[in-house]
């Protein structure tokens, strides 16, 4: 494993030998990953087992999803917030966004694909499936080398078997003119696509977990360094919330205003009590 860059977003290079429980390598990896998780909150992995074709057929087939007809996107509907057909996101870069909630399961893309082509599509539901198995089989793995890092691996079960995957593709254009699990240690990340020649258009896919269940951070991340700072929560219920909260505030730390367990001050207090019992049913 080879560690490339550290003043901006490291790259981290993996071998067969550090994908191996139990080698050094793999001890060295894991202690990597989590010192970019913490300095970062996110980092570029060079993974030796990427599919051969895997990044050109799946950015492939994402343009030619943009291209179905408007009544056949709309069909992509979801109740919970972002997971369905999204046209212009105020304040954003993104015309419009599609999502299969998951992408690691064949019968869900092909239940999504049924959707998008009624005669079917077979290079797209093929694609789509390859995408979402592996990167969620590499979620997997790096989740294990989180646990195992900071001690809990008995958080690594029960995170596996209550988590769901979902897969958003997402067409940019040039603009005009979790945190809470590990007690803060390791830091949130921001990203954003951009789009700099005027007159085109970007793609890109964003791959997503969450919990269904409530999500409660281990008593090993709480020492003298790191006393407690948030509240157990349910992650649907998070999103549901950031989802209506205005977008004025969503570059901000919403994570604090939903569940931190010490306000700043009273008005913060105040604020949290009250947007969580308007946008939290």
């Amino acid at each position: 494993m080879v560690l490339v860059g550290t003043t901006q977003v490291p790259v981290i290079v993996f071998s067969e030998e550090c994908m191996k429980p139990g080698k050094s390598s793999w001890a060295k990896a894991c202690e990597v990953i989590v010192q970019a998780l913490e300095d970062n909150g996110c980092f570029i992995l060079d993974h030796p087992n990427v599919p051969l074709g895997l990044h050109d057929s799946i950015f492939s087939v994402a343009e030619d999803l943009f291209d179905v007809p408007h009544e056949s996107k709309i069909k992509n509907i979801n109740l919970k917030p972002v997971l369905g057909y999204t046209g212009q996101i105020p304040a954003t870069s993104v015309v419009e966004a599609l999502t299969i909630v998951g992408p690691e399961k064949l019968e869900e893309c092909e239940k999504f694909t049924s959707l998008m082509w009624p005669s079917g599509n077979d290079r797209f539901c093929k694609a789509a499936h390859d995408y979402g198995k592996f990167i969620a089989e590499i979620e997997e793995v790096l989740f294990r080398m989180v646990c195992q890092s900071y001690g809990v691996e008995k958080c690594y079960d029960p995170y596996i078997d209550s988590t769901s995957y979902l897969l958003r593709f997402l067409k940019s254009r040039r603009p005009e003119g979790v945190e809470a699990w590990s007690n803060g240690r390791i830091k949130a990340c921001d990203y954003q696509v951009v789009v700099t020649e005027e007159n085109q258009v970007g793609y890109s896919l964003a791959t997503f977990s969450y919990v269904m269940g409530m999500i409660e951070m281990p008593e090993e991340f709480i020492d003298e360094a790191y006393p407690r700072q948030y509240k157990p929560f349910i992650h649907m219920d998070f999103l549901c919330f950031y989802d209506s909260t205005d977008d004025c505030m969503k570059g901000e730390s919403l994570i604090g205003s939903f569940c931190r367990v010490r306000p700043n001050n009273l008005h913060d207090s105040f604020r949290m009590d009250i947007l969580y019992a308007l946008h939290v049913k």
